[in-house]
């Protein structure tokens, strides 16, 4: 069983989130989001947004001028009820 109904927002010049292995958003749960607005900063080695069996709506959001979700390696994310912004 995964969690549900979790967000993160990284948001505004100057702020950034580092994570040196994988960022999941929502791998086995639903309703999880992540949003990189305003000028944030996300580095992550790869990224996976509900790629398991029973996760479903959600999402990765990166909007506004300078906002970034970086990452050298690949982006997986399920075929169905998966966002990608």
């Amino acid at each position: 069983m995964g969690a549900d109904y979790n967000e993160v927002t990284v948001s505004g010049a100057g702020s950034t989130w580092t994570n040196l292995s994988t960022l999941n958003v929502g791998q086995i749960g639903s309703v999880n989001h992540l949003f990189v607005t305003n000028g944030g900063f996300v580095v992550s080695s790869n990224g996976s947004i509900g790629t398991l069996s029973g996760a479903s709506v959600n999402a990765g959001v990166v909007d506004g001028v300078g906002s970034r979700w970086l990452m050298p390696g690949d982006l997986t994310r399920a075929a169905m009820e998966v966002s990608v912004c």
